[in-house]
């Protein structure tokens, strides 16, 4: 079973990023929620 991983930050500190990164290094689909509202 995998677990979710979220970011959680103050606008503009590279969340986005990171998460991007983070997704393709552990092989998982990144979901940005803003996106999803």
């Amino acid at each position: 079973m995998k677990s979710s991983i979220a970011l959680i930050g103050f606008m503009g500190v590279g969340k986005t990023a990171v998460g991007k990164v983070l997704a393709k290094e552990l092989n998982r689909e990144f979901v940005e929620l803003d996106s999803l509202i």
